[in-house]
């Protein structure tokens, strides 16, 4: 039987909590893109731009991303 010490599962967990704040499912992201091509209020439209483009720069800068707002902090 293999031996895990809790050192080992001590830091995959906190390397996938660190990244689940900062990279989102790609079905998240897709069905954003979805809402955003049906919606037809500029005004929701313009917040779901703001949204993708948040939810990139999260990415891009491992930066945590807000899912209530959709703003990157």
């Amino acid at each position: 039987m293999r031996e895990v010490h809790y050192e080992q599962i001590v830091e995959a967990v906190r390397r996938i909590a660190i990244k689940a704040n900062y990279e989102l499912p790609e079905d998240v992201e897709l069905a954003y893109q979805s809402a955003l091509r049906r919606e037809e209020s500029e005004l929701g439209r313009e917040v779901l731009q703001q949204i993708l483009l948040n939810i990139r720069a999260a990415r891009e800068e491992q930066a945590a991303y807000c899912q209530d707002t959709g703003v990157a902090v």
